[in-house]
């Protein structure tokens, strides 16, 4: 009895170590890079008093850099994705910026250090509010044309 006992408690706890948990290696739906493949030719940055300004404006204002040695391309909404954990899943939140023009090409860093600003607007509920947002954006390098991508995890409590 004590066998079959143990036998199936590590069939349990194998099988439940299988499950992934939304690991880095993940990728979002709607999004063409995984991310343990991000932020690592761009970064976004938390924009200064980025809770405070969301908490009066509704926008989230955010700071995108370009580490890469290819200035990075961009559309004119720049690929923006926001998403929102519930319950331990991630799910697609409506941005209402309307971005217009034609696009944008980040420069390397060295070449302009502050970097781009962009802002988001996410269309959340009160109770909403209250979860992790993660903020995903992806371009393309200009030198190859290679997909890079960044994201951020926003608490806005």
């Amino acid at each position: 009895m004590y066998n079959k006992l143990l036998l199936f408690i590590l069939l349990v706890v194998s099988t439940c170590s299988c499950v992934p948990v939304n690991s880095s290696n993940d990728k979002m739906t709607g999004v063409p890079i995984a991310l343990n493949d991000m932020n690592k030719e761009i970064v976004i940055r938390e924009g200064l008093d980025m809770v405070d300004i969301y908490r009066s404006f509704g926008t989230l204002d955010f700071k995108v850099e370009n580490l890469s040695s290819s200035p990075i391309s961009f559309p004119a909404d720049f690929n923006v994705r926001i998403f929102i954990n519930t319950g331990g899943k991630w799910q697609s939140v409506e941005n209402q910026v309307d971005y217009s023009g034609s696009g944008t090409i980040l420069p390397i860093r060295s070449e302009y250090p502050p970097g781009i600003i962009v802002s988001v607007m996410p269309v959340l509920s009160i109770e909403q509010s209250r979860n992790a947002l993660r903020v995903i954006m992806w371009g393309k390098t200009v030198d190859t044309g290679e997909i890079v991508g960044a994201y951020l995890d926003v608490n806005l409590k």
